[in-house]
């Protein structure tokens, strides 16, 4: 259950989105060494963690299988919806 309520994920929803988040070592400090690659859920694009407005609706806004291109660092953050 802690790991439903990190993810942001609505037990109740028919279907709760998934992400694949990536994040490029050549832009993001990453203390493994190694790109930054992870499956969240909606709750992690927050203001909290560097999100803008136009970032969380642009985001929530995909369709299974569309990419999301960061504005400020390109190719180097992208999130795709899985689910």
């Amino acid at each position: 259950m802690n790991a439903v309520k990190q993810l942001g994920l609505d037990l109740h929803a028919p279907v709760t989105p998934l992400y694949y988040a990536f994040w490029d070592i050549g832009a993001f400090y990453s203390p493994s060494g190694k790109d930054a690659r992870k499956i969240l859920g909606p709750a992690l694009f927050c203001d909290d963690l560097g999100y803008g407005e136009d970032d969380i609706a642009d985001i929530g806004a995909l369709a299974v299988g569309e990419v999301w291109e960061s504005p400020d660092f390109g190719p180097y953050h992208t999130v795709r919806r899985i689910r």
